[in-house]
């Protein structure tokens, strides 16, 4: 809230700048056509709002008079993000021609990139020009009065003239000490790129419009736009150059710090919704490692955890093409590898040139770049290490920006992983339990033991975290971290009521029913697959009725989720997947249809089976959820089954009661 609200005033703020300004201001996409103008700039060419957004751009301006050439060559600097500062010459509705000042920005409207046009209307300032030929003292008074910048230079770079209002922008104490410099030797004029300003000026004769951060002698730093002329003499030789100068510091600090903290907090804000969607341990680990990457424009990277003996690191995900087996396949200690060093000291570290570091080769078998850069932040729960991240890119090196981004997502990520490692020992313990269950022959009793453990050491902490943050909510209701905080939460029990659900199922107990809307199901189901499916380029089209209803528990959805994510998961070379529905007079028929290769005949049946994987499949998870989708069909009733979806594919299926 407080981000829109921010919004929504700078908006406020920006419309009434915008017209209140004196100077005629258009807004143009990369097309040149006006997206918007201002009440100055009807003023100036007499024409009505609507009559300008509705006007080529190129009638506004005296054909006769204007080189359009030059035009585009100014247009291309400032769509390259560099200001352009020229004269042209404006044409009136009537016809009347007059001179006019343009300046051209590159910003962003509307999300979009587009020009800026300030439009000043000249023709004074050119009779003034005009008169302060035959009146040096007029010329002089001017400058002395110009709310901007104004220094002079002749060809060997003396400094000739300078105005009262340069001083002040360069923190100088008079003007004999700035004109002691000579502007072609001084520097720190020479490193900041100003002395090859007016040079360029001086030989080429063509003005520069350029913005550069400066720091003068007198310790004054300040981000300075510069326009600067040529000088001509009587006979139009160049005979020196003069700049305006203006000190647009404020301004520059104000909208780069306000862009990055907006670009920054959206991703954040944006990656914390994200990393909570689920518990399972591979799945969170695998969305930590893919939106740090996307969040730090990163080429690869590796997720490391860090194993009991607090020594031994174990890479969990690694997402480094051509490389992730050898990766995967090596432990390493945490003495020896530059992501080791930062979890020693528990805090992020950069590793620029990485390749130059005796530590960097951290992988046996991997290539080491000499050029490499790499960032590495730890995750780190109540002063405890769980592992790391490292990521790497080649070429432009990590900021120390980038370092706080990077710890800011591990941060959340933390948290995240804290409670998927949680989710994950539960799970194994589940397992244990249940293998021990086999061997005691007494079901019941263990499941009732785990549904206990579950809400002792899972619902109470998080019931304590989503009271507290409730509470906070409504004495800081704007605090969106507060809000995800709650939702993460509130998610975790999701998880947990899902999962005693189904131990409850297992067990052969009743289960509640009510009526669920298929269609808005499988609208859910899309969303939440929404990011897997574009990574494996899948398709998914869903074919069901408006409205569609069923009498079910809301666990049914497990079976489908079961059936999208095996087909994901065994089909990719599909490229689709198809939802659709058969109803009759007591069934409705549910399939899930991947175009992949055919299960075998005699495979059909045992794939529902517990811990039952396809001969030749390396990948995990089938099994066991296939077995679940069977134990929850059965709790409806239900008959679920594969068929052939000819000529290739498969179609899963679930056969509801309608009564």
């Amino acid at each position: 809230m407080q981000a829109e609200d921010e919004l929504r005033q700078s908006e406020v703020n920006f419309r009434n700048i915008f017209n209140l300004s004196s100077d005629a201001i258009f807004i143009k996409d990369q097309d040149l056509t006006i997206i918007d103008v201002n009440e100055s700039a009807e003023k100036l060419f007499d024409y009505s709002h609507e009559e300008l957004l509705a006007r080529p751009e190129q009638t506004l301006g005296d054909k006769s008079k204007n080189d359009y050439t030059m035009a585009d060559k100014y247009i291309k600097k400032a769509l390259e993000g560099i200001p352009q500062r020229f004269e042209w010459w404006g044409l009136k509705k009537d016809g009347t021609s007059f001179p006019e000042e343009i300046l051209i920005n590159k910003t962003v409207y509307d999300g979009e990139d587009v020009l800026l046009f300030t439009i000043r209307d000249i023709a004074e300032r050119k009779q003034v020009e005009g008169a302060l030929k035959e009146s040096e003292e007029r010329y002089r008074t001017l400058v002395e009065s110009a709310p901007v910048g104004i220094i002079s230079i002749d060809t060997k770079g003396n400094i000739t003239s300078v105005n009262p209002k340069i001083l002040e922008i360069l923190g100088s104490p008079k003007a004999e000490a700035t004109m002691s410099f000579n502007m072609f030797k001084f520097k720190p004029l020479q490193e900041s790129g100003i002395s090859s300003i007016f040079k360029s000026v001086l030989e080429s004769g063509n003005p520069i419009q350029t913005e550069v951060e400066y720091t003068s002698k007198w310790g004054k730093t300040a981000f300075l736009s510069y326009y600067v002329v040529a000088i001509h003499g009587v006979d139009k030789k160049v005979i020196g150059a003069q700049a305006i100068v203006e000190d647009v510091t404020e301004s520059k600090q104000a909208q780069e710090k306000l862009y990055k903290q907006s670009i920054i907090q959206a991703k954040l804000l944006n990656t914390a919704r994200l990393l909570p969607a689920s518990l399972d341990l591979l799945k969170v680990l695998d969305r930590i490692a893919r939106q740090a990457l996307e969040l730090l424009d990163a080429y690869g990277c590796i997720i490391f955890q860090l194993e009991n003996d607090g020594k031994t690191l174990i890479p969990m995900i690694a997402i480094e093409p051509d490389l992730e087996e050898t990766v995967l396949s090596m432990k390493l200690d945490i003495d020896s590898c530059l992501t080791g060093q930062a979890i020693i000291a528990k805090q992020g570290k950069i590793f620029n040139s990485a390749g130059n570091n005796p530590k960097a080769h951290q992988i046996p078998g991997t290539p080491v770049v000499k050029d490499e850069h790499l960032i590495v932040s730890p995750f780190i729960v109540d002063d405890t290490v769980l592992g790391a991240m490292s990521l790497n890119r080649i070429g432009t090196i990590f900021t120390k920006e980038e370092l706080m981004l990077a710890e800011a997502f591990a941060n959340y990520a933390s948290i995240t992983l804290k409670n998927a490692n949680i989710h994950h020992n539960l799970l194994n313990e589940v397992a244990e339990r249940k293998q021990a269950e086999a061997a005691l022959q007494d079901s019941h009793q263990l499941k009732d033991m785990l549904l206990d453990i579950m809400s002792h050491d899972l619902k109470n902490p998080s019931g304590v975290i989503s009271s507290a943050s409730e509470v906070l909510l409504e004495e800081f209701s704007d605090n969106e971290l507060l809000g995800i905080i709650k939702d993460s939460s509130d998610s975790l029990f999701d998880v947990i009521d899902k999962t005693t659900l189904l131990a409850q199922i297992a067990v052969g107990d009743k289960i509640d029913f009510q009526e669920i809307n298929v269609t808005d199901l499988f609208q859910k189901l899309s969303k939440d697959f929404k990011v897997m499916l574009n990574s494996s380029e899948i398709v998914m089209k869903i074919d069901i009725p408006d409205n569609l209803t069923i009498m079910s528990n809301p666990i049914i959805s497990e079976v489908f989720y079961n059936y999208i994510s095996n087909a994901i998961k065994y089909a990719p070379m599909g490229k689709r997947i198809l939802v659709d529905s058969e109803k009759g007079d007591e069934y409705l028929t549910i399939n899930v249809k991947d175009f992949g290769s055919i299960i075998p005949k005699s495979n059909r049946e045992e794939i529902f089976s517990r811990n039952v994987r396809l001969k030749g499949d390396k990948n995990r998870g089938r099994g066991l959820g296939l077995a679940i989708v069977t134990k929850i069909a059965e709790a409806h009733n239900a008959e679920v089954g594969v068929k052939p979806n000819e000529p290739t594919g498969n179609i899963f299926y679930i056969k509801i009661p309608l009564k």
